[in-house]
């Protein structure tokens, strides 16, 4: 598969199965996105997983999406409004 190819494949996951994703397979979904590139390094997003009903529940009710309560998991990505870039100071090294 090209490039092209890759990047116009896509699937939506019209409905969720019973089955429960196992918490292996959470944990290198979070380990991926925490590995995974941003913007000068920074990170500039909190990742959350929401296992809860009742939370899952109420988050719904502000959200277009009906399968926020179908699926096993829920994995919020909450960005922050503010960001700032600390400033990297490079020390010379000293040769011996």
């Amino acid at each position: 598969m090209n490039l092209l190819e890759s990047l116009n494949w896509r699937y939506a996951t019209k409905k969720f199965s019973d089955r429960k994703v196992s918490a292996d397979a959470i944990d290198k979904i979070i380990e991926a996105t925490n590995l995974s590139a941003s913007s000068a390094g920074l990170q500039p997003y909190r990742l959350f997983l929401v296992e809860n009903h009742e939370l899952r529940k109420k988050l719904a009710e502000g959200s277009f999406n009906a399968q926020i309560l179908e699926s096993s998991h829920l994995l919020v990505f909450a960005a922050f409004e503010k960001v700032i870039a600390m400033k990297m100071i490079f020390l010379p090294i000293s040769k011996k």
